[in-house]
């Protein structure tokens, strides 16, 4: 019987150094692995975050796009307005640069008006003759009031 005890505990001594051995290695790759995940996970989260962050920076800059366009649109609508009151302008200053000559030349017309008038009155069929005469008068009386 000692011939299998001995013989037993030297195959259970074999058995048992590279279990012992084995099971270092074991753990130390299981670490290794809980490691290697962790790792992992804590860059998949930056990742994530990253993306996020991405997403927010791409709508906003989209925004930023649509607002830009819509004041283009809007400059581009004052310029022609303000371009239209320039040309309005102009025309309101050579007008009333013209006012003066315009005002000149009235004057001389509306009184050969009423000369016209009175020799239209005298020349007519006596119709009214003194009414129309005083109205030929206060027309006169009017041109050389002062306005």
């Amino acid at each position: 019987m000692q011939f299998n005890l001995s013989r037993l505990c030297c195959l259970l001594g074999i058995w048992l150094v590279p279990t012992f051995a084995y099971s270092g290695a074991l753990d130390q790759a299981v670490d290794q692995q809980v490691q290697t995940d962790t790792a992992a996970q804590r860059t998949q989260q930056q990742i994530d975050s990253l993306d996020d962050e991405t997403r927010e920076l791409l709508a906003e800059y989209r925004s930023v796009l649509n607002q830009k366009e819509s004041l283009a649109a809007y400059n581009s609508q004052l310029e022609q307005l303000v371009s239209s009151q320039q040309e309005e302008l102009v025309s309101v200053d050579a007008q009333l640069a013209n006012i003066d000559t315009t005002q000149r030349d009235i004057v001389p017309l509306m009184i050969k008006m009423v000369e016209v008038i009175e020799q239209f009155v005298e020349l007519d069929s006596p119709f009214l003759p003194e009414e129309r005469a005083s109205r030929v008068e206060q027309l006169k009386t009017m041109m050389l009031a002062p306005m």
